[in-house]
């Protein structure tokens, strides 16, 4: 039997945890994915944001009673018993404070959107990365998008002179700009137009 890697959560305040373990943790899901199984997470959640502590606690009770995921009380202990972490907490304001606290670890990193909800976190959280030496990734699905992967694979359509798209906005007092679901239109856009486009 292949081995397989563990695979740790921080931040049990998204739905987006629940997908993630049936795609991992499943082999009965229709786009199951071998390999890695979610056995660890800290729940970790933000007080004055009510789409993460309103949350939490249904979210965490569903990843410990249907997908037995054993829940420890810090960041670094989820790093420390993983070999792959999913950096999942729903508000990007606390992702630089997590992610300085697991780096040491050089496990690679999966950040949930909004990867940061300033620039210079960002930044930063990519000089960790850097620094320590792992593997660090954010990205919105709707890159992958199915629709998206067709029209750009239709060579009949000739070459791309521009590109326009829209999607949802919905902004959070807490996740300023357009940090929190931006990144799905911008997603489109960079996948659309290649690597290295500045305008």
């Amino acid at each position: 039997m292949d081995q397989q890697l563990n695979i740790g959560m921080i931040g049990l305040d998204t739905s987006h945890i629940i997908a993630f373990a049936k795609l991992l943790n499943d082999p009965q899901q229709e786009h199951h994915v071998p390999g890695g199984r979610v056995t660890v997470a800290y729940p970790g959640g933000s007080p004055d944001f009510e789409l993460s502590w309103s949350r939490l606690p249904g979210f965490q009770k569903e990843l410990t009673e249907s997908y037995g995921v054993r829940i420890v009380n810090s960041p670094e202990k989820v790093a420390e018993q993983s070999d792959a972490v999913l950096l999942m907490s729903v508000d990007g304001r606390v992702h630089l404070e997590q992610l300085k606290r697991i780096a040491p670890f050089r496990k690679p990193v999966f950040v949930d959107k909004p990867f940061a909800v300033r620039s210079d976190d960002a930044r930063l959280m990519a000089e960790l990365a850097a620094e320590y030496g792992f593997p660090l990734m954010s990205c919105s699905a709707l890159r992958y998008a199915e629709a998206l992967n067709v029209t750009l694979g239709n060579g009949e359509l000739g070459g791309i002179i521009g590109a326009d798209y829209y999607g949802p906005m919905e902004l959070q007092p807490t996740q300023p700009g357009f940090f929190w679901y931006g990144i799905h239109t911008a997603e489109m856009l960079y996948r659309t137009l290649g690597p290295g486009a500045a305008r």
